[in-house]
């Protein structure tokens, strides 16, 4: 009898925190991407800076590289 009732209740805990965790990580995921999109933005203004003064490969593709995970998580935040 004490088993049936240790497994109910383990059962019972169990689903609860599994449905109670999507609402959770739907905010984290919602304050991670405002955070990276503010991130990449500020970087793109101080690479902007750093731009003028070099032209070579590396530098545009990076610059290249920051715009395109803006574009990413400045997207997923107007979505939502």
């Amino acid at each position: 009898m004490r088993i049936i009732i240790l497994f109910l209740s383990i059962i019972t805990l169990f689903s609860s925190s599994v449905f109670a965790k999507p609402d959770q990580d739907y905010k984290k995921s919602i304050v991670s991407n405002e955070k990276l999109c503010s991130l990449f933005k500020d970087k793109i203004q101080k690479y902007q800076k750093k731009l003028e003064d070099r032209s070579d490969l590396y530098a545009v593709k990076t610059m290249e590289s920051y715009k395109k995970r803006a574009d990413i998580y400045c997207k997923i935040i107007k979505e939502e």
